[in-house]
């Protein structure tokens, strides 16, 4: 008899969980979202101008092409574990303009700070030199916006599709001596969805720690705590937990829970899984993934 976690699902009537709160309806009803308001989202004291992009990659390409890097340049990647995982999305995105690297070199021309699924980085702007270009990404961090007077780089990088109901979608705060950003045109849509969700951000808050909370009781048996401590305004982008399991196990199960339609990834050099938690799930929605999650582990341990 086949495991439960094995068997071949109907892509039409199985339950879909994505990192993103993204669904398929979303897409109609954004498309007739009214025009946003003109004002901008940063407050006046702050030195940003703010650009509403197709996606978070464009933000980040964006950002990269305004510092003016060279082929043999590098930009140095630090991130909030300090561990060797690194999503694709941002290493391709870098390689369209250089080389990047995890250490400072004499061709280190500008540094990419990653604050990683909801937890932010810890760095000073005055330990690099001046003349490094400094992007924050907070692509898993949306709630950086309510620290806008924290922020130490030169351009701040936002994905709304990982907290917002939209298939793709990016922001750009940038410093305002890039004239050159500030002559690009908005993406309408982007600007749109935001403005027309920003009232609910408070709300998309509570309800991603909420479902932190869920997790960690019922992935009580198997995980050993979540990755990380989250402080003021700061929650999970994913749930990210230490399990202590090798990694071609971690690996077998994410192939299991994916055939399941979950999406999810190792947190590749560390024992640790990272699984979705956006605003739309709910306790349940939890409590079936640990189900299919304890299954796969059964599975992979055969």
């Amino acid at each position: 008899m086949n495991s439960v976690v094995d068997k071949i699902n109907d892509v039409f009537s199985s339950p879909i969980y994505r990192i993103s709160p993204y669904t398929t309806y979303s897409d109609s009803f954004n498309i007739m979202l009214d025009s946003a308001p003109n004002h901008s989202l940063v407050s006046e004291n702050i030195d940003y101008l703010e650009k509403f992009c197709v996606s978070g990659r464009s933000a980040l390409s964006l950002a990269l092409d305004a510092a003016k890097l060279s082929f043999d340049d590098e930009v140095l990647i630090i991130t909030s574990s300090g561990s060797r995982y690194v999503s694709s999305c941002v290493t391709n995105t870098i390689e369209s303009y250089c080389k990047h690297s995890r250490l400072p070199s004499a061709k280190t021309k500008c540094v990419v700070v990653i604050h990683e699924f909801g937890k932010f980085c810890n760095f000073d702007r005055t330990d690099f030199p001046l003349h490094w270009v400094i992007i924050e990404d907070y692509a898993h961090s949306f709630w950086g916006l309510k620290k806008q007077n924290l922020f130490q780089g030169d351009f701040i990088v936002f994905s709304l599709s990982k907290f917002l109901n939209i298939k793709n979608g990016g922001l750009l705060l940038y410093r305002k001596r890039y004239e050159k950003i500030n002559k690009l045109n908005d993406c309408g849509i982007s600007r749109n969805v935001f403005y027309n969700n920003s009232d609910n951000l408070d709300n998309i808050f509570n309800a991603k720690n909420e479902l932190k909370i869920h997790y960690e009781r019922f992935f009580n048996n198997f995980s050993e705590g979540s990755f990380f401590e989250f402080e003021e305004y700061e929650c999970p982008g994913v749930y990210l937990f230490k399990i202590n399991l090798p990694q071609d196990i971690l690996h077998k199960i994410k192939v299991k829970l994916q055939k399941n339609f979950i999406e999810c990834s190792v947190f590749y050099g560390e024992a640790a899984f990272f699984l979705p938690c956006n605003f739309n799930m709910k306790k349940n929605d939890v409590e079936y993934i640990s189900k299919i999650f304890e299954a796969a582990i059964k599975d992979s341990l055969l």
